[in-house]
């Protein structure tokens, strides 16, 4: 018997969604979930990565979230699954990539156009250029929900937010998991689902409260469109570029030890 759809603790917030269909593991079901998306003009994304010594950890689930619909897509089976007439993999990494790129689309990200074009990326590797057309098209506009909302609320995290904001927890049993471990669980892609597009209600109650977050303050988070590069990112303290190994001792010291 399947588990159900939903929070391990019972108090949790619940998705107010009874459409879930599950994970999108083969290009059948993955074209079906962006036909879903496809008249949305705002959309949540948020990539789930599973834990590797490497600076770069491979994505594992893609969530993409709207008003209506939140749609997950399995990366490591779809990459898995073997092509028919046509290579299912390339083909479909490029209409995911592609919603990265609509210009009238306004994608949520927590990270930021940084987050985004690491998404991107994410999205064409192992795939031969010549099976990659428009990959260099520039990604966006999306909002960077992260240092917007660490600006209205400094030094809280994302349960915080959520609660102090809605007024609603956010059960957090899922929180540490293993993302590279299949089958993965229903309440673990409840999970991911939850965390991606619960900041749309958060981001629609702030709006509606223009003294708190005016337009300009609103604006000042959105990058309009940027080309995909390779960005030399800071992450605690060092830098990397995607596919580096990390050096010895990976976790910083705490300051002052």
């Amino acid at each position: 018997e399947s588990l159900p759809f939903g929070p391990v603790d019972s108090q949790g917030f619940l998705l107010p969604h009874d459409n879930f269909l599950g994970a999108c593991e083969t290009a059948e079901a993955a074209d079906a979930a962006l036909e879903r998306l496809r008249e949305e003009d705002l959309l949540v994304i948020h990539l789930f990565r599973e834990e590797a010594p490497f600076w770069h950890r491979p994505g594992s689930v893609l969530v993409v979230g709207s008003s209506q619909h939140v749609e997950l897509f399995d990366l490591f089976a779809l990459r898995a699954e073997e092509g028919t007439e046509l290579v299912n993999w390339p083909l479909l990494a490029q209409k995911l990539r592609g919603i990265l790129s609509q210009q009238d689309v306004l994608k949520i990200v927590w990270g930021g156009i940084e987050e985004l074009i690491d998404m991107a990326i994410e999205l064409g590797l192992g795939i031969a250029r010549s099976l990659k057309p428009n990959e260099k098209d520039p990604v966006g506009p999306v909002l960077d929900s992260q240092s917007l909302l660490q600006e209205l609320f400094p030094g809280s995290g994302w349960p915080s937010i959520f609660r102090r904001v809605l007024g609603l927890r956010l059960c957090l049993e899922e929180e540490g998991s293993n993302w590279s471990r299949r089958p993965l669980r229903r309440s673990q892609l409840h999970h991911a689902a939850v965390m991606t597009w619960t900041q749309l209600p958060v981001l629609h109650a702030l709006c509606a409260k223009t003294s708190l977050l005016p337009e300009a303050k609103l604006r000042g988070h959105v990058c309009v469109q940027s080309r995909t590069r390779f960005w030399l990112r800071s992450r605690d303290g060092g830098k990397h570029v995607l596919g580096q190994l990390a050096p010895p001792g990976r976790m910083v010291e705490p300051k002052g030890a």
